[in-house]
This record gives structure tokens, C-alpha cells and sequence, in this order.
């Protein structure tokens, strides 16, 4: 720009200088130098263009103020010509003020010395001046060409408008047709101000006659000035108003709005400086506008009036109390008497979301989303719709009013479904400043009926001045309501949020994104059983309601649309209603609530999805008094459903329900449980009685009857147990001092006898709950076994250290044949083996520990305490407690040290033979590493299997697995002893043997092995499970923790076992067999001071292989010392021979 700057300098040293005063207006005084030649001419053009451009881009760079330098005027060559000529004749005019006389004064002579200049005054002491430069004489007549001028100005710029006419006829009693005449404006004239531009439009020049009241013109008549009418645009620069894209609800990115000025009149009695007139809207870019900073709400101008007066203001017209600009008379701008509102794209209906919608069918309907409003009312004469608007004005200093709309019957719309409405809006300008805004309505949250009573609740949001905002509710009030959901009347305490958050999207526009947080009462009472359609169509709180549960209350029960989970809750509670005493009953049986809580377990198969709240309430009821009482749990499921924007019922269900009967003859203890899943429904039930008097005697009865759904049939299950306890024991039997303690029996049919898998039961009716007391035993609906019989003993001894119940069981086929065999049974027994084992692991600890003292006994403290001070690899200390799962406390038996559980199938119509046996012991610290204190769970397999998922006969023998559980229970065979001690092992023959096991988890991070050459895929798994296999293995761990003293801290910790692994379908060696086998080590000492690591010493191996084909071999070893700063030794290698199966 230096450059251009430096160039318009010397061209220009060589201007013209002005024309002397008094030289005919086509004349041009000569410099000494004389004219520019005209190349220099096009030379200061281009660089009084260059600078131009150069300066504009400068002011919008440093401004970002929308200079408009981009209007441009339309001016015709005619037009062009003329108003040249008519800027000459004026300005001889203004150079030879005796050329010119008044208006009336003009005669016939005066055309014969021309040009001549007439003038008007109008009232306001402006003028209008007319030039006639040329006339054409006829016998009666001349035909004169008429320049007028008139000096506009706006915002005090001032601009000269020129005008003219021909073909004027002029005779000695002056102009014809009674001395009137219009004269049009020359092309189109920009007249820049502050905040807005104005536009006017013109003719094509002066022989222009088309008077459509699309231009401006002048009319004179009577020989005097009548008026001037203009028309054209006001056009607004995009930091004022910009326009608004009604189909996105935003601001659309180019354009600028526009007014109309249509035939707005200054006469000579208003004079230029009075002009008040008329606006209105028209063409594309006069549609809907918005308030740059605020964009998200638009307005569309039907009416309005541009105050030009310096004498007075439009009717009506007052001030806002904030407004700083100028007060009086001498105010201009516009005031907006009737335009409508464009609501935010997320306050719409989904019908009134529609980018094709034509504005002007969106405008004519109240009902849609821009609100029409009048500024001259207060309000229409019906609550449904009043539309308020006070003082909304546009000035030099921008937008300023205050607007309110108000919807008694405000219409439904929906935010990611939940439903509200909006009454009321309320914004308020000032001068282009937003400066409060609110919106009122009510809004049905998930747990509220839309319209039932109280399914509303009503709001007042703040608008905050950005595009995004939050409208806040609070609850005010309790709010009384009916909560389907939760088949309960209920209450929402006031204090209870919600939240409506608009969040501007990337695509344009905005999306509101409902949430809440729901604190307050509910009181249950429903029919409580049917299926869940039933029970959904029953009478909330009937007089026959199944289940009442009052005292109830739901503590920050939240939603939210933004993202999943879209529900949940903190917690729930029980205070009981001390006011009217009311109870909670089931039945008609008062019931006392026990707790009530979130339900996250697993019922009949189910449990509880991400959207689901199930709540489970436990109850206590008493049925005689103190003598005999039950309880149970209730449970109400309910899902959020984000298509629906609302939480749904979702059935009820009564889990089991527990009895207990106390008085001087008996004891009774009883369950009964109602079921219902996908393939069945029906109820089991159990009941045990302890005789007291005459002599101690037993009773147990099971039952369990349903319908299995898929197949269409019913089933049943019955048994019951007689069992004495005599002082001289119980029938002899002749073997040692074995007697009969109990009998019992049993039938059932259509139903099977399996061994329970206690990860997969085989559907929701399979139950281990009978009077057989074997755990792993249990009867799943089967419609191929119509009858089956069993029988029960009972055995114990005189000593009293073992008991046991044994069952022999028989099923029949469809055909009438034996269909199969079972014989199966528990118990506990005393045994001094156990206390033997335990002394070993006692004996063991103690002398570890006794040695440990032994080296720490005479330390002097002081210099272990120095020793290796200043070791820059220190580290914070790690908590090496509770290596081993936690004991579960298990009970085996309350008569034995060691529980087991032993049976035997033979199932005749598939040829199988299948036997299983689990041991358990759980005794002070000593116990079995499996689940609830198991050593061992071994089976034997002949025959097809089902569960494994093959029709194929297959072979196995399984005593423990070298693999931990889904539960993280390691199901190998072993013992623990508390959390120091641990020996496992497994061994494995036959089909079903799992992939060859990994080295301890420290081991493999100890010594840096690669984690992924451990990582079982399901199809190696699949390879090693489809062949014949033998697997062994065993394993010891040790940890240990010995503190010396307050400051230092010893750990310790190892590992050592062998695996070994035959198989003859693998997916390392998939046509034959292939021997694999690992012996492992690993051992860690640490010593800790105040939490620091002082001292380590650690060794760990890994040694593995494959044969014969493919053959190989890999190792590794690490050896780790760090005794002081002159002691760091960590040292290790790993090599490996031949292909090694990873």
C-alpha cells in the first residue's frame, strides 16, 4: 500500500486546480502546466482505486464492521447523462444566484434567456431547486426540460438528489394541465448513515413517465411544490441485524437485511426534516432478521414507521428505561408496529420443522412457531394468545424493545421426547445488547403421565445471552401424581430439579437435551399378580389391591437425554407414617417393610438392563402373632424407554417367601417362590419341621409345579422325609454302628433329574430345592420322562460324626422302559485328617516365622536402617496383602469337618454314564481354594454330552480344571491355608480338557514374557476341547508379610509348579498327538522402610516345550539383587530352540 501511496502523491502534483468561479458549467480552467495528459489520468485512477480497495480491506480487517462497500447503484446511460447535466446547470445556479427566482414568478420572457433557476421554500425553511436548461417553442407554447434538486440528509451526511422531466409544456399562463408536473429521480442514490443505509430508487432517466410508486419522484402543482415520494431500501450492515434462516434457526451466513420504503411523502407543510412514513418488507433479503450476539430467535417486519422528524415522534412512541440514546424529538430511526417472532428450532413441533415451509404461510398462523405481534396493543381479549410489545425501536444505536408472548394453551412440542410446552417468551434489547430473556411453560419429566394430574410441571428458564443455555426448574411445590411406572400414587417434593440444556449442534440450529433429578414419596398399591398386562390395566390404589406399601420414599431418581445409561438412582427408604399409623399390607396381611433398595441381581433367569430400575422390597408379615411369621421380597421392574421419553412398567414379581413357626412341640422353617421366565412359569415351595415332643423327629416336604411354555405341557416335582433323632440312636443295620436315621420318597413327572450346573441351570423351573438335601441334584421340566420315582435314608452313627441322606431315584420313558438310574447323596463327617493337614500348614507358618525372627532377633535396627540409604531406585511401597481370595465362610455342616456330595446316573435311552463328587472344607484357617471352602469337584463321563454341545459319545475324568472361573474362583483341586499357604492341582483324561495353562500372572510380568503367546482364542480353545487329552498339573504358592518393627517391613512371596499336556487335536499340531509340558519357579523378598523399598532380592525361571512333532524348546531366567548402593545386580536371558506352540 506504500507503493500506491507514494504514486497518488506525485500524480498528484499535477491536479487540476478548481474551475474559477462564474465559468460555464461545461467549462474547465487550465493549469499553468496544463491538462493531464491522459494516461496520468488512468494512472490516478488506478491508484485511487487501489487505495480505495487497499483502506476498506484494512477497516473490515481491524473492525470486522460491515463497511457495505459493495452497494452499488443503478444508474442507466440515460440516467447517468442526465444527472451529470443537472449537477452542472445547479452548480452554475449556485455560482449566479441572480439567475434564479421564485417558483410563482416564472413567465413566458424567461424561457428566451436561459438556463434559468426557480427555487421553493417549504416550511422548514429547506428548499428545492429547479433548473430548466432548454426549451422548444411552438406557436402556443414551449416544451421545457426541468432539473430539480433536493439536499437529503441522514445521519448528517448530506447528499444532493437531482430529478428531472421533459417534454414539459410551458405557455404564457404558465405550465399546463392546471401547473403540475412530476419529475423522477435520476438512477438509483446511496445515502450511507451510522447504522443503516438507504437505497433510493430512480428512473432511467428524465423522459421516465412510469409512476408506479417504485421510484422516487417530486410533484409539483398549482405552480408550487407539492411533495417529494420516496421510495427505495434501507439496508442494514451485518454488525446491526442480519438475516434469518427461519428452516435452520439460525442466521444465514451473507445477505443483509433490507426495509422497504414505499412512496414515504415529505410535503411542503413537513418540510425534509419532519418526514414520517411508512415501512414495510419485501424481496428475499427483507425476511426474518436477528440481533447479531443473539441469533437464536428471529423477527420478521410487517409494519413499521421511519421517524426523519426533527419536530415530533410517531404516535404512541415511548422510551425503555435502560435506553441511553437520544430522548426527544430529534430522535430517528424506526419503530416496529407489527412483526412477528421466530422461536428457536428446538421450541418447534415436529410438523413445524420443515425447511420448505413458505414463509409466508408460516406467518399467517398463530399457531406455528413466530408469534405475531402487535406494538400498539397491550394484549388481544383471549388468554390464548397475548402478544405484548413495548417500545421496540431501531436506532443509530441498534435494536432496543421489550417483547413478550404469552400462550395460555401453549402447544405440545417434544425435546428427545419429552414433552413440553412453552407460554410465555420474554425478551428485552437494548441497543443491540441482550439484556434478559426468559421462557415459561411446563414439562412432563419420564416418571409423570402426560396428561394425567399433576403430569406437568411448570418453569421459568433464564436465556442466557450465548447460543447455548439452560432453562432451570425447581419444583416449587409437592407435587401430588399418579406414578404408573411404579403402580403408586406418589409424591415429587419440592426441591426437585430439571433441566432443559440447549446445546447448539455442528450442523446449525440446536437441540435441547432434557434432564432431572426427582426426589419424593411413593406408595405402592397394586394387584400384584396376572401376567404384567394385567396387572398394568388394574386400578392404581383399589380397594382390592394385592399389595400396599406405604412409608416410602426415592432419593435422586435422575434422568438424562444426553447419553446411557438415561436412569438411575441413589437410593431408596422406609420411614414409617407415624401420623395416621397406616400400615403396609399384602393380602389383607399387615406387613412390616425390612429395606428396600435397588434390585441389581439375577430373578428367574433376568436381571436388570442398563435402562432398568428394578426395586426390590423385603417384607416381613406375621401370621399369629410372635408364633408364626414369614417374609419375602416384592419386586416392581421398571425401563426407561428414550423412543417414549418415559419409564414403563415392567412387571412384578414375588420372590420367595420365607415362613418360620416357633412354639414348645415344633419348629418350622418353609419357603415358597414364585417363577416366571421366558420358558416357564409355576412356584416350588419347601417345608422342614423339627419335632420336639414326645422325641425329637424330622419332617421335610418339597414341591414344584409349573408349565413350560415353548412346549406347551405342565410338569410337578413332590417329595416328602421322615427323619428320627432317638437317645438310642436309629434302626440298626448291621453294618458297624450304622443306623436308619430317616425315609422318605417322591414323585414327579414330566420332569428330569440332572446334575446341577451351577453356571447354567437348565431354565428358570430347574431347581435343587427337595428334601434329597443333595446340592448337586436337580429337576428341569422334560416332557420325554412322564413318571419317576425316588426314595430316601437317612444314615448316621452313634458316635454322632457322621451323617448322611442317600437317594435312589428311577425314571420312565414315553415307551414305558426304564429311562434312568440315579443314586446320589450328602453329608459332613468329623475327621482327625483334617486337623493332621492343618498342623502341617500350622507347623509350617510357625517355623517360617520363628526363622524369620531368628535373623532379625539380634539386627542391629540402626544399621539396617542405614543400610542402602541414598539408592536412587526407590519406589513407593506395594501392597503385597490379601494375595489369595478372601475366605468365604462357608459352612459345610454344623455337625463336620469335611462336607461331600456324591452321585451316580446311568441314563439308559442315551447310554450314558456320568458320576460326580465334591468334597469341602472350610475349618479356621484351613480351606479349600474353590468356592465355599471346595477341594475337589471330579467327574466321570461316558456317553453323549448336551451341555458340552456334541451328539458324539466321548470319555473324561476331570478332578479339578487349570483354569480360573468367570467368578475369578480357580477351579483346580487344593487346599489354602489362610493367606500364606496354597496347593493346587488338577488332572484331567478324555474329551473337554481346556488349552494348556499359563504360568502364574507375576511370573509372566516378572520375567518380561510376551502376555499375547498366553492369550487362549476360542478356536485353539475349540481345537484342544473337540480331541482326547491328558492333562496334569500342580502348583504351590507362598506369600508372606513379617514386620520387624514401627519402620521396616518384610514381603515375601513364590511360585512353583509343572504342567503337562497330551493332546491329539491342538492347533499347533492338528493331525496326531503332541506332548507339552512347563516347570516353573519364582521367589520375591522385599524390604520396606517407612513405605520406601530398601532391599530386594528376587529369582524367577519359566521352562517350556513341545514334542515330538513339532519339536522345541524356550526358557527364561532373571535374577535380581538390590542389597546397596554397591549391590545392583538384574540380570536375565531368554533363549529359545526349535518351534515352540505359543
Amino acid at each position: 500500500m506504500l507503493k500506491q501511496l507514494l504514486v497518488l502523491l506525485l500524480l498528484l502534483g499535477f491536479a487540476p486546480l478548481k474551475a474559477e468561479e462564474g465559468d460555464p458549467p461545461n467549462k474547465l480552467k487550465s493549469t499553468q502546466i496544463g491538462q493531464l495528459n491522459s494516461t496520468m489520468q488512468l494512472q490516478l485512477n488506478s491508484a485511487l482505486a487501489n487505495l480505495e480497495q487497499s483502506l476498506m480491506a484494512s477497516a473490515a480487517h481491524t473492525s470486522g464492521v460491515d463497511g457495505m462497500q459493495d452497494l452499488q447503484e443503478q444508474v442507466s446511460p440515460a440516467a447517468e447523462d442526465d444527472r451529470q447535466v443537472a449537477q452542472k446547470l445547479m452548480g452554475y445556479l449556485d455560482d449566479n444566484p441572480e439567475k434564479v427566482k421564485a417558483l410563482a414568478e416564472l413567465n413566458f420572457e424567461d424561457l428566451t434567456r436561459l438556463p434559468i433557476g426557480l427555487s421553493a421554500e417549504l416550511s422548514d425553511a429547506s428548499r428545492v431547486t429547479l433548473g430548466i436548461l432548454e426549451a422548444k417553442f411552438f406557436p402556443t407554447y414551449a416544451e421545457v426540460t426541468v432539473f430539480a434538486r433536493i439536499v437529503f440528509t441522514l445521519d448528517n451526511v448530506t447528499r444532493d438528489l437531482f430529478f428531472g422531466v421533459d417534454g414539459i409544456q410551458f405557455t404564457r399562463n404558465g405550465f399546463v394541465n392546471g401547473g403540475g408536473f412530476r419529475a423522477v429521480l435520476l438512477g438509483d442514490y446511496i445515502i450511507p448513515g451510522e447504522k443503516w443505509t438507504i437505497r433510493l430508487r430512480g428512473g432511467s432517466g428524465k423522459g421516465d413517465r412510469d409512476y408506479d410508486g417504485s421510484k422516487t419522484y417530486v410533484n409539483f402543482d398549482c405552480n408550487t411544490f407539492q411533495e417529494a415520494s420516496l421510495s427505495g431500501d434501507v439496508i442494514f450492515p451485518r454488525s446491526v441485524l442480519l438475516p434469518y434462516d427461519v428452516a435452520t434457526g439460525k442466521e444465514k451466513p451473507d445477505g443483509r437485511v433490507i426495509f422497504a420504503l414505499n412512496e414515504a411523502k415529505f410535503t411542503n407543510e413537513s418540510g425534509t426534516k419532519g418526514m414520517i412514513a411508512g415501512i414495510s418488507v419485501f424481496g428475499e433479503d427483507g425476511g426474518p432478521f436477528c440481533v447479531p450476539g443473539f441469533t437464536r430467535f428471529g423477527f420478521l417486519l410487517q409494519e413499521a414507521t421511519y421517524d426523519a422528524s426533527d419536530w415530533t415522534n410517531a404516535e404512541g412512541m415511548f422510551f425503555p428505561q435502560n435506553y441511553q440514546g437520544d430522548k426527544d424529538v430529534t430522535w430517528k430511526g424506526f419503530y416496529m408496529r407489527n412483526f412477528s417472532i421466530f422461536l428457536p428450532k428446538a421450541f418447534r413441533s415436529p410438523e413445524q420443522d420443515n425447511p420448505n415451509q413458505d414463509v409466508a404461510a408460516v406467518n399467517t398462523s398463530l399457531e406455528s412457531s413466530n408469534l405475531n405481534i402487535n406494538n400498539d396493543q397491550a394484549g388481544t381479549s383471549t388468554c390464548s394468545q397475548i402478544v405484548q410489545a413495548t417500545n421496540v425501536i431501531i436506532d443509530r444505536t441498534g435494536f432496543t424493545g421489550n417483547v413478550n408472548y404469552i400462550n395460555c394453551g401453549g402447544k405440545e412440542l417434544s425435546a428427545e421426547k419429552w414433552k413440553y410446552t412453552v407460554t410465555g417468551v420474554s425478551l428485552g434489547f437494548v441497543q443491540n445488547d441482550f439484556q434478559t430473556g426468559s421462557i415459561t411453560g411446563t414439562v412432563s419429566t419420564p416418571m409423570q403421565e402426560d396428561n394425567a394430574p399433576g403430569g406437568k410441571i411448570a418453569f421459568v428458564g433464564v436465556i442466557n445471552p450465548g447460543n447455548n443455555y439452560t432453562l432451570d426448574v425447581v419444583v416449587l411445590e409437592d407435587l401430588v401424581l399418579e406414578l404408573k411406572s411404579l403402580r403408586s400414587t406418589g409424591i415429587i417434593i419440592r426441591g426437585s430439579a430439571v433441566k432443559l440444556e440447549y446445546i447448539e449442534t455442528e450442523t446449525g440450529g440446536g437441540r435441547f437435551y432434557p434432564s432431572c433429578n426427582l426426589s419424593g414419596q411413593f406408595t405402592p398399591s397394586t394387584k400384584a399378580t396376572g401376567t404384567k398386562e394385567e396387572v398394568e390395566a388394574s386400578e392404581i390404589g383399589a380397594e382390592d389391591a394385592t399389595a400396599r406399601f406405604v412409608g416410602l420414599r426415592f432419593l435422586n431418581f435422575r434422568f438424562n437425554t444426553k447419553e446411557a445409561p438415561y436412569v438411575s438412582v441413589d437410593d431408596f427408604e422406609y420411614q414409617r407414617n407415624t401420623a395416621n399409623d397406616e400400615e403396609s399390607k399384602l393380602a389383607k396381611f399387615p406387613v412390616q417393610v425390612d429395606h428396600i433398595s435397588k434390585f441389581n441381581g439375577v430373578l428367574n433367569g433376568n436381571q436388570p438392563g442398563q435402562n432398568d430400575i428394578w426395586i426390590d422390597f423385603g417384607f416381613s408379615l406375621a401370621l399369629a402373632k410372635e408364633t408364626i411369621s414369614g417374609s419375602s421380597d416384592l419386586i416392581i421392574k421398571t425401563t426407561y424407554n428414550p423412543d417414549r421419553g418415559k419409564l414403563e412398567f415392567g412387571g412384578i414379581a414375588i420372590r420367595s417367601i420365607y415362613v418360620e413357626a416357633s412354639t414348645t412341640a415344633f419348629n418350622l422353617k418353609g419357603l415358597v417362590e414364585i417363577y416366571e421366565c421366558d420358558v416357564a412359569k409355576g412356584f416350588q415351595g419347601l417345608i422342614d419341621i423339627d419335632m420336639v415332643k414326645p422325641f425329637k423327629t424330622k419332617v421335610c416336604a418339597s414341591a414344584n409345579f409349573g408349565y413350560q411354555k415353548e412346549e406347551g405341557f405342565r410338569y410337578g416335582y413332590l417329595d416328602g422325609y421322615f427323619g428320627i433323632d432317638t437317645p438310642g440312636g436309629g434302626i440298626p443295620t448291621g453294618l458297624g454302628d450304622v443306623t436308619i436315621t430317616g425315609l422318605g420318597m417322591g414323585m414327579y413327572f414330566n420332569m428330569k433329574p440332572d446334575f446341577y450346573d451351577k453356571a447354567n441351570p437348565l431354565d428358570c423351573s430347574a431347581s435343587n430345592i427337595n428334601c434329597s438335601n443333595a446340592p448337586m441334584m436337580s429337576y428341569a421340566a422334560n416332557y420325554a420322562i412322564p413318571f419317576g420315582f425316588k426314595v430316601m435314608v437317612g444314615l448316621s452313627n452313634v458316635t454322632e460324626s457322621f451323617d448322611a441322606r442317600a437317594t435312589l431315584d428311577f425314571s420312565l420313558s414315553r415307551q414305558y422302559g426304564i429311562n434312568a438310574i440315579n443314586l446320589y447323596g450328602s453329608g459332613a463327617f468329623t475327621s482327625k485328617l483334617v486337623d493332621n493337614i492343618a498342623g502341617v500348614f500350622e507347623s509350617v507358618d510357625g517355623a517360617f516365622q520363628h526363622t524369620m525372627g531368628t535373623m532379625v532377633k539380634d539386627l542391629d535396627v540402626d544399621a539396617l536402617q542405614n543400610f542402602g540409604d541414598g539408592n536412587d531406585d526407590q519406589q513407593d511401597c506395594v501392597d503385597k496383602a490379601n494375595k489369595l481370595n478372601e475366605d468365604k465362610g462357608y459352612n459345610v455342616s454344623e455337625e463336620g469337618d469335611i462336607a461331600f456330595s456324591i452321585g451316580f446316573m446311568l441314563d439308559i435311552p442315551t447310554k450314558t454314564l456320568h458320576a460326580q463328587a465334591e468334597v469341602y472344607i472350610n475349618k479356621g484357617k484351613l480351606r479349600g481354594i474353590g468356592s465355599f471352602g471346595q477341594v475337589v469337584d471330579a467327574t466321570l463321563h461316558v456317553g453323549p454330552d448336551d451341555i458340552l454341545g456334541t451328539d458324539n459319545y466321548v470319555f473324561y475324568i476331570h478332578a479339578g480344571k487349570p483354569i480360573i472361573s468367570n467368578t475369578g474362583i480357580d477351579q483346580r483341586m487344593g487346599l489354602a491355608y489362610g493367606n500364606n499357604f496354597q496347593l493346587s492341582a488338577y488332572a484331567m483324561i478324555g474329551w473337554g480338557v481346556p488349552p494348556f495353562p499359563a504360568p502364574p500372572a507375576r511370573l509372566i510380568a516378572y520375567l518380561q514374557l510376551d502376555p499375547s503367546e498366553y492369550i487362549q482364542t476360542d478356536a485353539s480353545q475349540a481345537k484342544i476341547r473337540e480331541g482326547n487329552a491328558i492333562a496334569i498339573g500342580a502348583a504351590v504358592s507362598f506369600d508372606f508379610e513379617y514386620r520387624i518393627n514401627r519402620n521396616w517391613l518384610v514381603l515375601a512371596e513364590a511360585d512353583a509348579g509343572f504342567d503337562v499336556l497330551m493332546a491329539n487335536n491342538t492347533y499347533c499340531k492338528p493331525d496326531g498327538w503332541l506332548f507339552r509340558g512347563q516347570v516353573y519357579g519364582y521367589a520375591l523378598a522385599e524390604a520396606y522402610k517407612n513405605d520406601k523399598l530398601k532391599q530386594r532380592a528376587s529369582f524367577g525361571i519359566n521352562l517350556r516345550g513341545n514334542g515330538l512333532k513339532p519339536l522345541g524348546a524356550q526358557g527364561a531366567v532373571r535374577i535380581e539383587l538390590k542389597l546397596a548402593k554397591f549391590i545392583n545386580l538384574n540380570f536375565g536371558v531368554k533363549v529359545k530352540a526349535g518351534d515352540v506352540c505359543s
